[in-house]
């Protein structure tokens, strides 16, 4: 069920009231059995996959937890002596279940979404022609997202920072609740199920605020998005056949549409949750205004970004191949030390390509990010020196500025690869940006002139936000349009709403982008 249908605020409203009119008791429940409706909508046999992966973490961690207490009772009644032989022994059993969950949880992933990627592979490196063969699986919205849930869920209590869910329903809810299931945020555990779990007063302040937030994630959706994407689109698609200038355009409207797509669902998600009283974790900072690949990276997707850190960057570089190239190169510090980095940054940075699809575009794609982030670590000792010698230039706004726009131009040009996601159609349009028909290009804007204009308006206004925003020693917008008087208050929330309501018609209707990863 996509969040800008009317199904969805049908839904919603069901869900909203529905939540406050009943017996506190029953809160966490009814938002149980709300997601999985809401889950069932994309699919019902989608149902099975959610309900699967999650008995399958639930029944893994509980071991993993029965494990632990077994181990601590048996140090209690060994000898001394004895105790470090007892400790390895239970480490081993609940490495291995851990091993054991997480192998039938990526594989599952890894078999619905890449077996045919990996069949082609294998059938044109045998000098295959033709079609390749492939499997009809089906492959259900959002599973990366509850996968990963439930694999960051399990390594946690396998390290401890917290026992197993007890509730198996309880523990479904904080993986399946609907507002972060399709395309996250990937919330800590802990702290979104506090959260599901405590029983809620209406709170008109949140209830107030949290439609605010989700009417913008509506406007940056059907407004700017799907009308961005009615210009993109064709290009895109054909690849070739139009002139450079509109190419270019198109891949800088195609950036904007992206960020307006996806940071416009988590605003109607963060909005949606927040007027049931429940807080998720924010996914975007102002990604555009960002001086370097690596802080782009940390301002975009940010809970996708801190899960591959903590379960797959830090544990290769604590793991024991990268420790015995430290001790083997301890003479050489700066070596020794960005080594280890570097290896582990090239490994991450091909999973998040290959994360995104089954495609080499998708695996270029994440080395091409990941060859700026491995050179800013690599060169970072001579960053630092020249800031040291030059410190007025790093305050200095039009560096900043220069830094912003680079930064912007080197991920519009990534998107040659993300956007089509085929290397054929990705040459074509590489090809295509060096041709300039000035008269192409100006029929190109006539007959998108609409379109255009929509776009330019309203991406001014989305600028605007997000460099207000950027600002801490300022009041959030929303506290700033909240403070104004009443005529000026209301004049920007009729604005607001009257351009959804008139503009996403002519925008049409398109599925999230972020859905089918």
């Amino acid at each position: 069920m996509s969040f800008t249908t009317l199904n969805f605020l049908f839904f919603f409203a069901i869900v909203f009231w529905g939540y406050y009119l009943i017996p506190k008791r029953w809160q966490w429940i009814w938002l149980l059995v709300a997601s999985f409706v809401f889950y069932a909508f994309s699919a019902w046999w989608a149902l099975f996959y959610l309900a699967g992966t999650i008995a399958l973490t639930y029944g893994g961690a509980r071991w993993i937890d029965a494990l632990e207490g077994k181990r601590k009772e048996a140090i209690k009644n060994c000898p001394k002596e004895e105790k470090s032989a007892v400790k390895k022994k239970f480490e081993r059993k609940k490495r291995g279940v851990l091993a054991g969950v997480l192998v039938l949880l990526v594989g599952l992933l890894a078999f619905v979404k890449y077996t045919n990627f990996f069949l082609d592979i294998g059938f044109k490196l045998m000098g295959g022609e033709g079609e390749s063969p492939a499997l009809s699986l089906l492959v259900p919205i959002g599973l990366s997202f509850y996968l990963f849930q439930n694999i960051g869920y399990l390594i946690d209590v396998y390290r401890g920072q917290y026992e197993a869910e007890k509730n198996p329903f309880r523990f479904a809810l904080a993986i399946s609740y609907f507002p972060h299931l399709l395309q996250g945020p990937l919330d800590d555990y802990k702290a979104v199920s506090t959260a599901l779990y405590a029983s809620r007063e209406f709170d008109d302040s949140l209830a107030v605020s949290g439609a605010k937030r989700a009417a913008w994630g509506f406007f940056k959706k059907l407004v700017i998005a799907n009308q961005a994407a009615s210009i993109c689109n064709p290009i895109i698609s054909a690849g070739g056949g139009y002139d450079g200038l509109s190419v270019i355009t198109c891949m800088v409207l195609y950036a904007i549409e992206l960020y307006a797509d996806f940071s416009g669902y988590m605003d109607i998600a963060i909005g949606c949750s927040r007027m049931l009283g429940v807080p998720i974790a924010e996914n975007f900072r102002s990604p555009y205004f960002s001086g370097s690949i690596a802080e782009f990276w940390r301002r975009w997707h940010i809970t996708l970004g801190t899960w591959f850190k903590n379960y797959l960057f830090y544990p290769i570089l604590r793991s024991k191949w990268c420790s015995s190239i430290r001790k083997g190169l301890k003479k050489h510090k700066y070596i020794a030390n960005t080594l280890p980095n570097v290896i582990a940054l090239c490994i991450v940075w091909v999973l998040i390509g290959l994360w995104h699809g089954a495609n080499i575009s998708y695996v270029l794609y994440g080395i091409y990010h990941g060859g700026f982030i491995v050179l800013e670590t690599v060169f970072a000792p001579l960053y630092d020196k020249f800031h040291k010698k030059f410190p007025k230039v790093q305050k200095n706004v039009f560096f900043r500025m220069f830094r912003v726009v680079r930064t912007f131009a080197l991920v519009t040009v990534g998107y040659y690869l993300f956007a089509p996601a085929a290397i054929s159609l990705t040459k074509s349009l590489i090809l295509s940006t060096f041709e300039w028909e000035w008269s192409e290009f100006v029929s190109f804007g006539y007959y998108n002139f609409r379109e255009l204009l929509v776009v330019l308006f309203s991406t001014a206004v989305l600028v605007f936000v997000d460099a207000y925003g950027c600002r801490e020693d300022r009041l959030p917008l929303s506290a700033w349009v909240a403070k104004q008087k009443a005529p000026v208050r209301y004049l920007l929330y009729i604005a607001l709403i009257f351009s959804i309501l008139l503009l996403m018609v002519y925008g049409g209707e398109a599925m999230f982008a972020y859905f089918k990863f």
